[in-house]
């Protein structure tokens, strides 16, 4: 193996036959649920699946992948406005965008916090 950036030898990782790519998560997902609750009113309940992936070439670690999920809710306002409401990670759940060793140390990227965002928006 040769690290990229400086051509120098990576000795902490040895590649065999049959590893896994790293980085590359085993399963991939996301849906959308979504409710009418009357005319003017919507919820949608949203799901963001990462399966587990190795985090280094030699398959030596491994990152078990996480479910993150949101919560959107629409009101149409009359005149053609629209009120929305948006709840990421809801469950205020810790897990990482991206994780992966660099030179025999984990290193996790980790992905955002519960957040809240309000928005009114008007259609012309």
């Amino acid at each position: 193996n040769r690290d990229i950036a400086d051509g120098n030898i990576n000795e902490a990782e040895e590649i065999k036959d049959g590893d896994q790519i790293d980085g590359a998560p085993e399963t991939l997902g996301h849906t959308t649920l979504t409710y009418k609750n009357s005319e003017r009113l919507s919820t949608a309940l949203i799901w963001e699946h990462v399966g587990s992936y190795y985090m280094d070439a030699s398959n030596s670690a491994e990152y078990d992948g996480h479910d993150i999920f949101a919560l959107n809710v629409t009101y149409d306002i009359p005149g053609d406005n629209t009120l929305s409401l948006r709840v990421d990670n809801l469950f205020d759940e810790a897990y990482a965008t991206r994780a992966d060793k660099w030179f025999g140390k984990d290193r996790y990227f980790p992905g955002e916090e519960r957040r809240f965002m309000l928005r009114l928006s008007r259609e012309y």
